[in-house]
């Protein structure tokens, strides 16, 4: 079965995050962008196996934006237990440093998901008036590279992007990643965390999937250090493929593929430091099958 890597398939997995000081959302994602999700019997597909040729979907996201990127970062100026989006983010009992903001932000994810743990780096370079925001995903021997601009517009901020998927094992490319959005809103007592992404695997392999996954949360701040609220990811499968006895590929079609739905918890976990817990319910598991679907996310961001 191809495996996507959308922030569960793959910020993220996720990246979002505020400029120029931003990141990929670390759901992450992506990672970036945090990334919890899969395709089915995944909480999201986070991945592709590098010996099929099966691009690793969207980032995180495995947890969380910037899947991808993807997040469980916090976007800049926002609590550090706040979504996915690993950006330049206040800390929680931090106080403000004196001197000039560093031209360059980032952040290191981990995710453990369906899918295994994957890893996440990601950054936003000030380039001149602008915010390029960059991340790079790992699980296997396939890597992915996104980059776009970050655009913040009051407590919002928009990151768009592009990506490439390679397989190492294989020697070849293996997915086209785009596009990309990724939408974090941070707002005094809520934090909303948006992924989309469209993964384009069947030009580099025959029989591989071609998929479109998003992630959404909304997180209430109860405190600082604590925020809770409701996650659902959708994993749809865009093309169809007859089969290929001889190869021993098996046909599938278009159609709706994944569908977890459940909690979401992020906590401050020091300065700098996020972990990002989803469990839900994959509704669209096999019949009999265990439909548990989840993502652990750790962010640093400096």
């Amino acid at each position: 079965m191809t495996r996507i890597r959308i922030a569960h398939w793959s910020l993220l997995a996720t990246l979002v995050a505020a400029a120029p000081a931003a990141a990929r959302p670390v759901d992450g994602a992506g990672g970036a962008p945090d990334g919890a999700g899969t395709a089915p019997g995944d909480d999201r597909a986070a991945g592709a196996d590098a010996a099929s040729g099966d691009a690793a979907g969207a980032h995180a996201a495995s947890g969380d934006a910037a899947g991808a990127t993807a997040a469980s970062g916090d976007a800049a100026g926002a609590d550090a237990a706040s979504g996915d989006a690993a950006g330049a983010p206040a800390v929680v009992g931090a106080t403000a440093s004196a001197g000039p903001e560093p031209a360059t932000s980032g952040w290191f994810r981990i995710d453990t998901d369906a899918l295994g743990t994957q890893l996440w780096v990601g950054a936003t370079h000030s380039v001149g008036d602008w915010a390029l925001a960059s991340d790079i995903y790992v699980v296997g021997s396939f890597a992915e590279l996104d980059l776009g601009p970050s655009l913040a517009i009051g407590p919002a901020t928009f990151t768009p992007m592009v990506g490439i998927g390679f397989d190492f094992a294989a020697a070849d490319f293996a997915s086209l990643i785009a596009p990309q959005l990724f939408t974090v809103v941070d707002l005094d007592r809520a934090y909303v965390e948006s992924w989309v992404q469209v993964f384009f695997n069947s030009p580099f392999s025959d029989g591989a999937e071609d998929l479109a996954y998003t992630r959404n949360f909304a997180l209430y701040k109860l405190s600082d250090a604590v925020h809770v609220g409701p996650q659902i990811e959708v994993g749809y499968r865009l093309n169809d493929f007859a089969g290929d006895a001889a190869a021993g590929a098996a046909p599938f079609s278009s159609g709706l593929v994944s569908l977890p739905i459940g909690g979401r918890v992020n906590l401050g976990y020091g300065d700098h430091n996020t972990l990002g817990l989803f469990v839900g319910y994959e509704t669209q598991a096999a019949s009999g099958a265990d439909a548990v679907a989840g993502r652990f996310t750790f962010v640093r961001t400096w």
